[in-house]
């Protein structure tokens, strides 16, 4: 328990304040201990920026693996969204912590990188299987995957676990939303200009009548 609150108050500090912003003391004094107490953990800020992301992306599988029972692709996305909003309203430790320059070891930044790709690349890979399987509207995966995944990342940034909504409340309009953008239902609602600039893009295009 003493290890998983370390990672829970690194994570909310390397979120609020950046790896270069925070120091081991100010986690010391935030966990009401000695700045020695912590090497009894990590080596380094450095290590312990490491295990926060490792975690991260470990929660974020987590969240994909248990939402492969669902039917439809579109059922799969829906359920992978409000699994990941309920763990990240939980715990900062979820969210994937922005990337610095410098802050990890070149072979650890490798190592995260690769793993946020393959979480990326398996996203597009979900959408496109919805596409063909008609439950998802024609579309572009990459563009979906980042409009989906930026709007995640940005949740630990303003959810406050005091305000007047629940982790759940939020994970469940956050999955229905998209899952109703993604449906090929949604997408012959939608207005007229917004269809024709969307098609002339080549970002949308509508299903047959």
């Amino acid at each position: 328990m003493k290890e998983q609150v370390l990672y829970e108050t690194a994570a909310h500090w390397f979120n609020k304040h950046g790896y270069h912003g925070t120091s081991l003391a100010d986690l010391a004094n935030d966990l009401g201990i000695t700045k020695a107490s912590l090497y009894n953990y990590v080596s380094d800020k450095r290590e312990l920026l490491y295990k926060v992301h490792v975690r991260s992306i470990e929660a974020a599988k987590a969240a994909q693996d248990q939402a492969m029972a669902e039917d439809t692709w579109l059922g799969k996305i829906r359920k992978m969204v409000f699994n990941y909003v309920s763990a990240i309203t939980r715990s900062p430790m979820v969210t994937f912590i922005v990337l610095e320059d410098g802050a990890l070891a070149p072979e650890q930044a490798e190592e995260i990188l690769a793993a946020r790709s393959a979480l990326d690349h398996e996203f597009r890979r979900w959408i496109a299987a919805g596409i063909r399987d008609r439950s998802i509207v024609p579309c572009d995966p990459k563009l979906v995957s980042f409009l989906i995944t930026g709007g995640l990342a940005w949740i630990t940034k303003w959810y406050d676990p005091d305000g007047p909504w629940t982790g759940e409340q939020v994970a469940e309009a956050m999955s229905a939303m998209y899952a109703r953008m993604l449906s090929p239902s949604f997408a012959e609602e939608l207005p007229a200009d917004v269809g024709r600039i969307l098609t002339e893009a080549g970002l949308f295009t509508l299903p047959a009548k």
